[in-house]
């Protein structure tokens, strides 16, 4: 079964490997490696607490993700930036 994440753990996440948030009706997170934008963003509500499977199945995908499991490393940190910077450039996002 799907775990339901807080957009705080998220967000957590998020920081962890190099996004960088843009306040606006929402927050955008962009990646960033070596000052450079790269195209890979997401957007979570300001007022977000816990996100449903929908919302996270969207954010899921923006990242570029195939399988949950692989998200789900995202958010909980046995994925390092360093591993998701080379998966991105693996599976030719970046």
């Amino acid at each position: 079964m799907s775990k339901i994440y807080k957009a705080s753990d998220i967000r957590r996440a998020l920081n962890k490997k190099g996004f960088r948030e843009v306040g606006s009706k929402h927050i955008k997170y962009i990646l960033y490696i070596d000052e450079k934008k790269q195209p890979i963003f997401t957007i979570i509500s300001h007022s977000a607490k816990d996100l449903s499977k929908e919302i996270q199945k969207r954010i899921m995908k923006q990242l570029k993700f195939k399988s949950r499991k692989d998200f789900e490393d995202f958010i909980e940190c046995p994925m390092s930036r360093d591993d998701y910077i080379r998966y991105l450039k693996k599976e030719g996002y970046i």
